[in-house]
């Protein structure tokens, strides 16, 4: 499974690629994950993470005890609040990208208001998803909590989104960097919250996050796209 709530899996919505009111004209279907919007990356563009990222914790007992810690002083060291927001923030469909980022850039983020951040933040989440797959399917780890669906658990790809669409907010609006980095945290700690993932799931993907973004800035089509959000968030926000 290559996102956690099978999003952008059919090929014939294409409406899914239409925003024609960003003037680009390079968007299409990814030839890497049939039905999902194309990144901006080709596959010759990751890096072999399967080299870079180390395996979760198996065995080495003082790491497994490790993780188990962090995952339980996160887990039962959250108030309702959190749990809440943990539920919400794990939508990471089409109507509700970026919504997490809303309080913290101050702006409402949709396909109608923002469209431009909206492209931008969609075809990130298209490169997470195509960087976690292989890492997933290399370590097989089983999730904290039994759903009855096979979905492997390392790293996380939401993990890999947030942080990853916190980069690039960041970059887009430094003066915001402190709450947009918080929220990322939260984030990733409330799929811990919900039991969907161990913490080292949630480390790795900030990891793998870091990954991607450092080659995201050699690519002029990123770069493009991120200026096209940075000046329609302005105009948002006035």
């Amino acid at each position: 499974m290559l996102a956690d709530n099978g999003i952008h899996s059919d090929p014939t919505e294409t409406w899914r690629i239409d925003y024609p009111e960003t003037g680009e004209t390079d968007i299409t279907f990814s030839t890497l994950l049939p039905g999902w919007i194309n990144g901006y990356l080709n596959a010759a563009d990751f890096p072999d993470f399967t080299q870079l990222i180390p395996p979760p914790p198996a065995d080495d007992p003082q790491a497994i005890l490790l993780d188990l810690h962090n995952y339980q002083r996160v887990k039962y060291g959250s108030c309702r609040r959190h749990l809440e927001r943990s539920q919400t923030d794990q939508d990471l469909s089409w109507e509700n990208l970026g919504r997490q980022y809303a309080e913290a850039l101050e702006i409402a983020i949709s396909r109608e208001n923002t469209p431009c951040l909206h492209l931008l933040l969609n075809r990130l989440l298209t490169d997470a998803a195509v960087a976690v797959y292989p890492l997933k399917k290399r370590f097989a780890r089983r999730r904290p909590r039994a759903d009855g669906k096979e979905r492997d658990s390392y790293p996380s790809g939401h993990a890999v989104t947030s942080m990853l669409w916190a980069l690039t907010l960041s970059s887009i609006l430094p003066e915001k960097a402190t709450g947009i980095y918080q929220r990322s945290l939260e984030f990733g700690a409330g799929r811990v919250i919900c039991q969907a993932h161990w913490y080292s799931d949630i480390q790795v993907g900030y990891l793998v996050a870091s990954f991607l973004f450092g080659v995201l800035q050699t690519k002029a089509d990123y770069l493009r796209q991120r200026g096209k959000a940075r000046d329609e968030i302005v105009d948002v926000r006035i």
